[in-house]
């Protein structure tokens, strides 16, 4: 007879890429042009990333299945040359460390051999503060997330899913689509349209490359307490947003233990950058010149025999 936890559907596809249960990566996007509202360009010597990520199950049943998640970014950009009369902007961004860290609640209960649903919930707090996080409410950003997954079989699964944003950005509502599917021993997608399209190609069980296209977008709250030059100053709220073309290398080092190399090349959508409570009203873009970046971590992946 065959045992009732074969019964129901588990998210993902056979020879998927490894799952992330602890992350630590490092990110170095060199040095590049970089302008805002006047003609010179000042020149970045590099933007520097850095993410621990953790999950950790409190549920983990044959039908369902929860984990809560901490998730820490911080980014700093180091300027080798700043035009002193019109830039006073990056004068201010110059070694400020910006923070994103991301408190998460996941939900997944499957209901047949073929259907599941997965929610999210997330609260997100995004500035220039001190210590590891703020709860204070300008930095504050709620996320929920729901999901319905379909998967015909173990090669194969689709899903319709929602994002609602809560925050000082204002409250939006994102549909987005789930296509993952292995064609063969060597070769699938993992689609999340429209954030992520990604090729997979597996070497074997222990190494894989993954190449696509990747959006994402950041937000940050940020003071301006000094005055370097003859510019506002105040509490503004920055925008960024880029796609990457980029290919990965994923291999597992012994145990649990992974490791990732990534590169590719950044194209930057323009950033915004509003003043909020400033001595004077500031709203005007950031243009960057595109360009390459690396990335290196590490990851910890439990094997299939973990979960039930």
């Amino acid at each position: 007879m065959t045992p009732m936890r074969e019964m129901y559907c588990k998210p993902g596809v056979e020879m998927k890429s490894p799952g992330k249960g602890v992350t630590i990566e490092y990110g170095l996007f060199p040095s590049y042009k970089i302008n805002s509202v006047a003609e010179r360009k000042s020149q970045l010597n590099a933007n520097q990333h850095l993410l621990i990520k953790l999950k950790v199950p409190i549920i983990n049943k044959p039908r369902m299945k929860a984990l809560v998640g901490f998730r820490h970014f911080r980014e700093a950009y180091d300027f080798g040359n700043i035009d002193i009369e019109d830039q006073w902007l990056f004068q201010n961004l110059e070694n400020k460390t910006l923070k994103n860290s991301r408190l998460s609640a996941y939900l997944t209960r499957s209901f047949s051999h073929k259907h599941y649903v997965g929610f999210k919930g997330e609260l997100a707090y995004t500035g220039d503060y001190k210590g590891l996080i703020d709860f204070s409410k300008r930095y504050r950003h709620a996320f929920l997330v729901g999901v319905f997954g379909m998967k015909p079989h173990a090669n194969k699964e689709w899903g319709i899913g929602l994002v609602a944003r809560f925050g000082y950005r204002g409250n939006a509502v994102f549909p987005f689509l789930i296509y993952n599917q292995t064609f063969s021993k060597k070769w699938g997608i993992e689609f999340t349209v429209p954030v992520k399209m990604m090729v997979r190609y597996n070497i074997s069980q222990r190494s894989l490359f993954l190449a696509g296209l990747e959006f994402g977008s950041r937000q940050y709250s940020v003071d301006f307490i000094e005055k370097p030059a003859d510019g506002p100053t105040g509490q503004y709220n920055i925008r960024r947003a880029e796609v990457q073309l980029n290919i990965a290398f994923d291999q597992h080092i012994a145990s649990w233990f992974w490791f990732e190399v990534k590169t590719g090349y950044v194209r930057y959508l323009d950033s915004q950058f509003e003043g909020i409570k400033s001595q004077e009203e500031v709203d005007f873009n950031i243009k960057s010149a595109d360009g390459i970046f690396f990335k290196f971590g590490i990851f910890v992946n439990p094997p299939k025999s973990f979960y039930k």
